[in-house]
C-alpha cells in the first residue's frame, strides 16, 4: 500500500539534512511540531524551498528538546539565519537561549488566530 511503501521510504532517509562540505550553510528556519496521535514531532523546514531540515518524534515540546533539535542541525552544518514559529512556551524560550542571534519572526497562521 502507499502508507507501506512511505514508511519504508522513511526508514531509508535520515531525520536531519546534512551538507557535503565543510563550509556552513544559513537557511531560513521555520519551526512548529505536528502530532502522531499525543507524540509530538518536531519539525524544521526552510520556507523558502520546502526542505524539510530536521524531523523527529519527541518526548516533549520544552526548550531543551527544541534546544537539541537545532543543535544537531548546527552539527550538520546548517545553522538559523531566521526564525520563524509560533509563541509557544517551549520554542520561544529555546530561541531565546539557543538562536538569540538569529532573528525571530512570529508566523503569520498563529497570529491571524
Amino acid at each position: 500500500s502507499v502508507s507501506q511503501y512511505m514508511k519504508h521510504l522513511g526508514e531509508l532517509l535520515p531525520n536531519t539534512l546534512t551538507t557535503n562540505d565543510e563550509e556552513v550553510q544559513y537557511c531560513i528556519f521555520a519551526s512548529d511540531e505536528i502530532f502522531s496521535k499525543n507524540t509530538p514531532v518536531l519539525v524544521t523546514v526552510d520556507p523558502i524551498s520546502s526542505a524539510i531540515l530536521r524531523i523527529e518524534m519527541a518526548d516533549s515540546r520544552k526548550a531543551e528538546v527544541w534546544k537539541e533539535h537545532w543543535k544537531c542541525l548546527e552539527d550538520n552544518g546548517v545553522l538559523a539565519a531566521w526564525l520563524v514559529s509560533d509563541e509557544g512556551s517551549g520554542l520561544r524560550s529555546a530561541q531565546k537561549e539557543a538562536l538569540s542571534e538569529s532573528v525571530w519572526q512570529p508566523d503569520t497562521y498563529h497570529a491571524k488566530q
